[in-house]
């Protein structure tokens, strides 16, 4: 009976190759044939598949046996090539969705690069205007976290493999202004704030800093192209394992529902980070909300339909007001929680056919594709007002903000959407100019205020540095002794063309602007220096 069973089983032979299996089912039914044909000898000699071998066991004919191995093979080597194609397929559809991970992260961290090399710039400039040496602290800092996503950029490497050198490069441009700002604080401790002042002009390269982002920029195309290219490659080989699969099915359907389970989820899971790249493509990734992209194809979308179908729609340019005091008081963290809360509460107040977008900053704008008149859009806008107003809690904190809006609706203030932002944004401005916390539709003469004001906000930007501002001095008499009691100081702007321009328009200017800061720095200084 040893004989009877194959060599790969007995221990005593050790293992032997795969293809002595068909002669061991041969030995199998030879001898079942065997025993049949010693029972009935008749009946054995007439079976056709079967003779009797000079040893005087039963075998099979070597036509049956030929055909047997033959078909064995063939349909083996079939269902091993399946499976190998079925794996190249899931290995490169994990792959892929890998791939899409590490890219999403590259992107992420070259965004949140740029943002802190931008970061280090403002607070430089910062220190230029008011001398403190915590802003070259900040702003060393800001390098410092720049520096620490070079490495992640580096730990990303197979997403980029072949611009390794571009990132090495990058990490040594940061990590020189890293140095420079070092030297700047030192000089700064050492000599005072001129000497470190002078020291930036003589050290400080703007070429560095556009090589940083033409760098990124480079960096970011190239994550692009490669998650391309591994799209295309995990699409062919998602048709592939279609057609293996239906081949495998022949030959075992248990490991074909393996085989569909596997590829099931991996092109679900990469379905899904084409989906992610798709919504960071198109959203805003601090709110959730339509990113321009995405409004200017609804818009384009909107516009075509009310054109065709006779509809109307509008635009709503919401701006948040005072939101910078609370940013530059309270940290770009509470600022992003705020804008946050503002935008759950603005996509509560429209319809789910209407788009509400973030234009950028403190910037929303909600497109509204179908309205019967200008109530229904009052009736939004004070919703929209109300809701924003509500208190809101950040960080444990209770505050309490508004906004202005300004409506323009298509075709009677505009036909494109340029135009219709243009108009929004003109109204918006009048909204803040009467008083904030309201709405203005627009209105053709607003367009002439709003140029005059643009011009005066450029002028007001470079009054500081062509030294058109003044301060002028008023004494502060007792009326009952006719003794001095102090001095009022008030600021005055000399405009080169338009000659004085009152307080009740620079004031607030500035306030919006965001110049009252560095306006209120220079008037201090000023003042204290004239007063010794």
């Amino acid at each position: 009976m040893r004989d009877l069973f194959p060599t790969s089983m007995n221990p005593s032979l050790g293992r032997r190759p795969v293809h002595y299996w068909p002669r061991f089912l041969f030995r199998i039914l030879g001898a079942l044939a065997h025993g049949a044909a010693r029972d009935n000898p008749d009946e054995s000699q007439s079976d056709p598949g079967l003779e009797l071998s000079d040893a005087g066991t039963w075998k099979r004919l070597p036509f049956l046996s030929r055909r047997f191995v033959i078909g064995s093979l063939i349909a083996f080597g079939i269902l091993f090539a399946n499976a190998f194609v079925s794996y190249r397929t899931i290995a490169n559809l994990i792959d892929a969705s890998r791939t899409a991970e590490n890219t999403l992260k590259l992107v992420g961290a070259l965004k949140d690069l740029q943002g802190n090399v931008a970061g280090s710039e403002i607070e430089l400039r910062g220190y230029i205007i008011s001398g403190e040496r915590d802003r070259l602290a900040r702003a060393q800092a800001f390098l410092g976290r720049a520096a620490n996503l070079v490495q992640t950029l580096r730990d990303l490497s197979g997403a980029i493999p072949d611009q390794m050198p571009q990132v090495e490069l990058l990490g040594t441009l940061i990590g020189e202004e890293f140095e420079r700002f070092g030297t700047l604080s030192k000089i700064h401790g050492q000599k005072g704030v001129s000497a470190a002042i002078r020291t930036i002009g003589t050290t400080a390269s703007a070429a560095t800093s556009r090589r940083i982002q033409v760098l990124t920029a480079d960096l970011m195309a190239a994550g692009d192209a490669r998650l391309a290219r591994r799209a295309e490659q995990s699409k062919r080989g998602s048709d592939l394992s279609v057609i293996t699969a239906a081949v495998a099915t022949l030959f075992n359907l248990g490991l074909l529902g393996v085989v569909i389970l596997l590829v099931r989820r991996e092109i679900k899971d990469r379905q899904h980070a084409e989906e992610v790249v798709k919504f960071a493509a198109t959203h805003d990734p601090l709110t959730g909300l339509a990113n321009r992209l995405l409004l200017t194809e609804r818009v384009n979308r909107a516009l075509a339909a009310a054109k065709s179908e006779g509809r109307r729609i509008a635009m709503l340019f919401i701006d948040l007001d005072r939101f910078k005091n609370i940013n530059d008081t309270l940290g770009h963290e509470a600022g992003d929680r705020l804008l946050q809360n503002v935008a759950n509460r603005l996509a509560r107040c429209v319809r789910r056919s209407d788009t509400v977008a973030r234009q950028g900053g403190d910037e929303f704008v909600v497109l509204i594709e179908a309205f019967q008149g200008p109530d229904d859009l009052a009736q939004v806008a004070e919703k929209i007002l109300v809701e924003v107003a509500e208190p809101m809690t950040v960080y444990g904190r209770e505050f309490q903000i508004t906004a202005s809006i300004g409506v323009s609706t298509c075709p009677v203030d505009g036909d494109d959407m340029q135009a219709l932002l243009k108009n929004a944004d003109i109204a918006m401005y009048r909204a803040k100019q009467q008083g904030k916390n309201t709405y203005q539709f627009y209105a053709a003469q607003m367009n002439p205020h709003s140029v005059e004001r643009l011009e005066l906000e450029a002028a007001l930007r470079r009054a500081l540095e062509r030294n058109e501002l003044t301060l002028h001095y008023q004494p502060k008499v007792q009326a009952r002794t006719g003794r001095v009691t102090g001095i009022e100081c008030l600021l005055r702007w000399q405009h080169p063309t338009i000659g004085p321009v009152p307080p009740d328009q620079i004031v607030p200017l500035a306030e919006e602007t965001g110049l009252i800061v560095p306006i209120g720095k220079w008037a201090l200084r000023t003042a204290c220096l004239q007063a010794r």
